[in-house]
């Protein structure tokens, strides 16, 4: 997107990138970001902290193979080397590794795909979740019980 800081990491990327390795896109359509992400080979959030991301599930959905911080929210859609891999928040060593191991392996990269378009497809499906929820608040309006919880 865009934001106060994108001139200073434009020219923080202009000093330390081939200026044909990147690019600053600015603020995409949801059909532009979809093409962006599918020509991604890697998706990296390097995030402290963070929920779940839409950018993971869109970078999921997408094909890109997620390297990122080992956070309660990540860990909610992919387990390291089953569909992304994992790494310490602020540990630039094992950012380095994961990043190493999901480019160093293209039949893991299939596998993995695979796998991340079967969770998006059984669990990120944003029509399918926003019904959800509203059936579960009209439920709880009409003041009846929700239902139990099924296992994950």
């Amino acid at each position: 997107g865009d934001g106060s800081q994108r001139m200073a990491l434009e020219a923080f990327a202009a000093a330390r990138l081939p200026a044909d390795r990147y690019q600053f896109v600015g603020m995409l359509a949801p059909e532009e970001l979809a093409g962006w992400l599918a020509r991604a080979e890697v998706y990296l959030s390097a995030s402290l902290s963070d929920s779940t991301s839409q950018s993971l599930l869109e970078a999921m959905s997408a094909g890109a193979l997620p390297v990122v911080s080992d956070l309660a929210g990540n860990r909610e859609w992919l387990r390291d080397g089953e569909g992304g891999r994992l790494f310490a928040a602020g540990d630039a060593a094992g950012l380095a590794r994961a990043t190493e191991a999901v480019l160093g392996d293209a039949a893991w990269g299939q596998q993995a795909r695979a796998h991340n378009t079967f969770v998006i497809a059984a669990r990120g499906d944003w029509h399918v979740n926003l019904a959800r929820i509203e059936t579960l608040f009209a439920t709880l309006a009409a003041g009846r019980p929700l239902p139990p919880v099924e296992a994950a």
